[in-house]
């Protein structure tokens, strides 16, 4: 039964992901056509790497020891946060260009990925304690 509970949420991330790509390969030429796709793709990759990272810590631990689960949440859900804003900082520090248009992506891609970790948190964390 564990296996199926990490299952789900691994495969709507990776949907999640094919739809960005997909979205993203439409639509940024027409509204950001300075923004470079490659930059796009890479922020992309990573913020799926980094998810799967912390879905995989959190079930991980929290199948461990579910008397902790809250204090894994709060370490996964901070673990993302130091992991993104490093993103963000070498990433300038290697282009030395943020432009507007990268940002709006990034904190689109932040914002929604975010969601969809603390969501699929909830969703484990409401059915353990039924």
């Amino acid at each position: 039964m564990r296996g199926s509970g990490f299952i789900s949420p691994v495969a709507s991330l990776l949907f999640l992901t094919a739809f960005f790509f997909i979205a993203g390969r439409l639509v940024i030429p027409q509204l950001l056509p300075d923004l470079n796709l490659n930059s796009f793709y890479l922020t992309l990759s990573y913020f799926l790497i980094v998810n799967v990272l912390v879905l995989i810590l959190f079930f991980k631990g929290s199948s461990k020891n579910p008397e902790k689960a809250i204090v894994y949440t709060l370490l996964t859900i901070s673990l993302k946060f130091i992991l993104y804003i490093s993103f963000i900082l070498i990433y300038y520090l290697i282009t030395k260009n943020l432009s507007k248009g990268y940002l709006i992506i990034f904190f689109l891609l932040y914002l929604t990925f975010s969601f969809f970790t603390l969501f699929a948190v909830l969703k484990e964390l409401k059915l353990r304690s039924k």
